[in-house]
């Protein structure tokens, strides 16, 4: 005959069972590895002090790659092209478009005289992406600053130029990392989108911050075209289609070369996608360029991920076999009590306070966002352009 042990343990006044006893141990476990994590990186995205010292001797060269971009270039290039910046060149690269892209150009052509126009051809045989246009920008710019940003991005003032070169007072500085919000809109996806943008926002600028800088954003970066060419630009990665701003990141960036600038004034706006199709497909481009980070930080990253999934996967078990729902929801309210300041004071820093009063809510939304993010990693093809 087979005896059945039974094990039962009393936690918190409740006997538990070994299988809710496990999962009461793997809920907490994971949400202590997720605060530690909270603590330990985005804190000091909250202790770091901006001190920006405006310098406005060094001429800039923005570029923007724009594709079929007639109407985004017609509301928004018009806020760069009137910077408050003594010397700067905007460059726009047309590549290949045909919805009368070439025709706002021209006309913006006539009215600002800072505005250079390289025109690129559609039957130009090449790989898809940005990378082939943003270097005929880069080898037209006359000036040693470049600062990069997209057609669809409007500024948040006419500091923008200003803020987000003034790192370059310090002369070890050759690359700054700047912060691009998307639009409000009403709904959900808007929601998600903003949220997901500011908490990978956190995670490069602590990781920056500490030292570590492993991506940036193509709508708001800046580097030398110095730094550009002896790193032989996309040279490493140009076979894959994204990959314009993180991958030459990785390769350029160090400890004391990059410098992040996020004041309310430096930020580049811009226009989200309206529904979840092209939201997941901008996505899928984005998380598979993540397979070729530096095994460090693809670590780093993993682990926030895979606790944050096995959070949720250990607490949502546990309302089935605990013998009271008050368990699990202590659990999560515990861990957000402990980590929602740092989440609070991050998001403020970005400047979107109310939008942290939704994380808690959002968190488990998050749950199948990793779930999507570890699916494209381990499986994806490279993904067109």
């Amino acid at each position: 005959m087979i005896h059945q042990v039974l094990i039962s343990v009393r936690v918190f006044g409740l006997e538990l069972g070994l299988v809710p006893l496990i999962l009461t141990a793997m809920a907490i476990s994971f949400a202590v590895w997720q605060i530690v994590f909270h603590y330990v990186h985005f804190l000091k995205l909250i202790q770091f002090k901006q001190d920006l010292k405006i310098n406005t001797d060094h001429p800039v060269s923005v570029i923007i790659c724009a594709k079929n971009e007639k109407d985004n270039l017609s509301n928004y290039l018009p806020s760069i092209l009137e910077q408050d910046y003594p010397s700067f060149e905007v460059i726009v690269v047309n590549d290949g478009s045909w919805d009368g892209t070439e025709e706002i150009l021209a006309y913006f052509s006539e009215r600002y005289s800072n505005l250079k126009v390289v025109e690129l051809k559609e039957e130009i045989k090449r790989i898809d992406g940005k990378k082939f246009p943003l270097t005929l920008g880069i080898k037209a710019a006359k000036n040693e600053i470049l600062l990069l940003t997209d057609a669809d991005c409007v500024t948040t003032s006419n500091q923008w130029i200003k803020l987000m070169v003034a790192p370059y007072a310090n002369p070890e500085i050759e690359m700054v990392l700047g912060y691009s919000p998307y639009h409000y809109k009403q709904g959900l996806l808007n929601l998600l989108i903003r949220a997901e943008t500011s908490l990978t926002a956190m995670m490069y600028f602590s990781f920056a911050i500490s030292g570590k800088p492993y991506m940036g954003v193509g709508r708001n970066l800046s580097y030398k075209r110095e730094l550009f060419f002896r790193h032989k630009g996309f040279a490493s990665h140009h076979h894959i289609p994204s990959g314009d701003d993180d991958l030459f990141v990785r390769d350029a960036a160090t400890s004391s070369n990059t410098a992040v600038v996020f004041d309310p004034k430096s930020r580049m706006l811009s226009v989200p996608k309206i529904t979840f199709s092209d939201w997941f497909k901008q996505k899928r481009r984005h998380l598979f360029v993540g397979k070729y980070y530096h095994s460090d930080i693809k670590r780093k990253l993993a682990s926030f991920s895979y606790s944050h999934f096995l959070f949720w996967a250990s607490v949502i078990a546990l309302f089935f076999f605990s013998p009271t729902f008050l368990l699990p929801i202590c659990i999560i309210v515990i861990r957000w009590l402990i980590q929602f300041p740092v989440v609070y004071y991050s998001f403020k820093r970005l400047g979107h306070n109310l939008l942290a009063l939704f994380m808690p809510l959002l968190d488990i939304a998050y749950l199948f966002y990793s779930i999507f993010s570890g699916m494209v990693y381990l499986f994806s093809k490279k993904p067109k352009w």
